[in-house]
């Protein structure tokens, strides 16, 4: 959750390129596997649609070992074909080369949520990956678990979701519910045009089935309970930019999305609980220094503290110590 009853929707760019001599130059094979990727980055803004393919699906299959010279074209390139690709090899890099990485990371977090620096509520996320998960017909990649806990002083909120083990996490199956006081609202992702939403009512009463036309494919969105992770796995390559589109899921939803981009600002030093991180600072482009998110990533141990929608949010060791409570009001 992260901060925000809403969720994201991530959207990323086009299709890729490569040369004959990629099927002999392995990575690993130093400058000639370095020379390798340059050709391969340079056919990516080939006039003929075949050569770029061919050099985007040699680069993501290169892997990790590709991703420093994409990333440094990234940051440099002029060219729109060229930047759309590089962002599509660079997130297939991080999903396949990652996702199972960030299983120690995601797994456990805790956070304490600020606002005026007054606590206001805290934040528990967790996640598991089941390698057995198959939706439907597709191919058997696996899918997470994630969920999230909102405590606040009047409410507590909570959000289960199921996601492809894909790059952009994508949805199948999200549940939204307030144990104290509020209905439990269920959002399936099964159809490539739509999504499903099963209400049950406080009084336990189930409402009829709606259906809510999407104005893009479910199986390309992220919720937004995860944008905050793909910052985190992105930061392990140091992408310089993340373009995301926001796909609120309030209720009811309109299927609408909008565009929300992250850039890498630079490294700084972060002073936590007496200890000295070096520190990844990503913000969100295009938005006022006073208002925009902020997040502050650790390599080794992912979100450590940030500023979205609102809140200041600061890692915990573990759950809050007894006692501690939300304040109420100054």
């Amino acid at each position: 959750m992260r901060a925000s009853f809403a969720f994201l929707a991530l959207v990323l760019a086009a299709a890729g390129c490569a040369p004959d001599a990629a099927e002999r130059t392995r990575p690993g094979s130093g400058t000639e596997f370095d020379a390798a990727v340059d050709n391969a980055i340079r056919r990516l803004a080939d006039p003929e649609p075949a050569e770029r393919d061919a050099a985007q699906d040699w680069l993501e299959r290169a892997g990790f070992p590709a991703s420093a010279r994409c990333t440094a074209a990234l940051a440099t390139s002029k060219d729109p074909e060229q930047l759309g690709r590089l962002e599509m090899i660079l997130h297939a890099i991080e999903s396949n080369t990652w996702n199972r990485e960030m299983t120690s990371i995601w797994r456990d977090q805790w956070f304490v949520l600020k606002q005026g620096g007054e606590i206001v509520g805290f934040e528990h996320d967790q996640a598991r990956i089941d390698d057995g998960y198959q939706v439907r017909d597709e191919p058997a990649l696996g899918a997470w678990s994630f969920s999230s806990a909102l405590t606040l002083p009047l409410a507590r909120m909570e959000v289960r979701a199921t996601c492809r083990s894909d790059w952009p996490l994508s949805p199948v199956e999200v549940s939204w519910s307030s144990p104290s006081n509020g209905p439990q609202i269920d959002f399936r992702f099964d159809d490539p045009t739509h999504v499903r939403l099963f209400v049950t009512n406080a009084l336990g009463d189930k409402l009829p089935e709606k259906t809510v036309q999407l104005d893009t494919d479910p199986r390309q969105v992220c919720l937004e309970i995860n944008a905050s992770r793909l910052v985190e796995r992105a930061a392990l390559v140091e992408r310089p930019v993340l373009r995301l589109q926001l796909f609120r899921c309030d209720y009811p939803p309109d299927g609408k999305t909008r565009e929300y981009t992250v850039r890498l600002e630079g490294r700084e030093v972060l002073v936590w609980d007496s200890e000295r991180l070096p520190v990844l600072k990503y913000v969100e482009a295009c938005a006022p220094p006073e208002t925009r998110d902020e997040y502050y990533v650790s390599k080794e141990r992912g979100l450590m503290a940030g500023r979205i929608r609102g809140y200041d949010l600061i890692r915990l060791h573990g759950a809050p110590r007894s006692g501690v409570a939300p304040a109420t009001g100054k």
